[in-house]
């Protein structure tokens, strides 16, 4: 399986400690850094705004590390729990309401479909948005940081399943694995929509910045066509996020996949 945190879900102890019938992947959030992100941009940032699934414990979790790295900064974090995307719009007037000045989202499903939402009532209000996964910068975040590994860690789980099946794994002394990496995203051209000007401490530190229409990579040394080839399958698989930019068309995404895992049978044993 592939979770967020399998500790809080309680799936298991640790990633070693577990039931002998468990193993999968798990992709590391640090709202920490996307905190710290937020404040590069905005130096006076007094408050921010986070909506989470009331029923997801990844959610829960991410509120709650979202509201314990703004104590810590001295940044007020204001939260509202949605039950529904029906709920989504009448939260975020809330936390406007409550002197939100910023929208830093955690990582759950539900918040995650209701990222171009959000992304438009910021907008309408000059609101910035900040999502936790890298990939989003095409779902509506003005800035998205943190891991690349959207598709990867579920990647990673058909291989430890196909290494059950084949008999080459034995989940009792698997361990679970982990996606740790961080990645900054910064859709200019939306930033500018909603009236907000990117940083350019923060620019200068971005990897992948949509700009003019275009999507420009900076040479950091990075895995630039896993990203590419992750934001391909999140287009392929929900085509409406990628909807308002048009710098990467869906002939080029689909490419950029072929080329971001072109031998997968050589990654399966590798992984392993």
């Amino acid at each position: 399986m592939s979770v967020y945190n399998p500790y809080v879900a309680g799936i298991a102890d640790a990633p070693c400690i577990k039931p002998d019938n468990v193993t999968g992947t798990q992709e590391l959030v640090d709202y920490e850094d996307l905190m710290a992100i937020a404040l590069m941009q905005n130096p006076e940032l007094d408050t921010v705004g986070t909506l989470f699934n009331s029923s997801s414990a990844a959610g829960q979790l991410g509120a709650a590390q979202i509201a314990a790295a703004g104590k810590a900064m001295g940044v007020t974090v204001e939260q509202a729990a949605v039950f529904g995307l029906a709920d989504v719009g009448i939260a975020l007037e809330g936390l406007i309401n409550r002197g939100a000045d910023a929208f830093v989202l955690t990582v759950d499903i539900l918040t995650s479909q209701a990222t171009s939402q959000i992304a438009a009532i910021g907008a309408d209000n000059e609101i910035p948005v900040y999502h936790p996964v890298a990939t989003y910068l095409y779902s509506g975040a003005t800035v998205a940081a943190g891991s690349i590994a959207t598709y990867g860690p579920g990647l990673n789980a058909g291989r430890l399943l196909v290494g059950i099946l084949d008999g080459n794994l034995d989940t009792a002394s698997t361990s679970i694995s982990a996606v740790d990496n961080m990645v900054i995203a910064i859709n200019v051209d939306r930033s500018k929509r909603s009236g907000v000007e990117v940083s350019e401490d923060l620019l200068t530190r971005a990897d992948f910045i949509v700009r003019d229409g275009s999507l420009e990579i900076m040479p950091k040394g990075m895995t630039n066509m896993q990203f590419m080839g992750e934001m391909a399958m999140n287009a392929l698989l929900y085509p409406e996020l990628a909807a308002d930019t048009d710098a990467v068309s869906p002939e080029m995404l689909a490419m950029l996949t072929q080329m971001a895992f072109p031998d997968p049978a050589a990654a399966h044993s590798d992984f392993l």
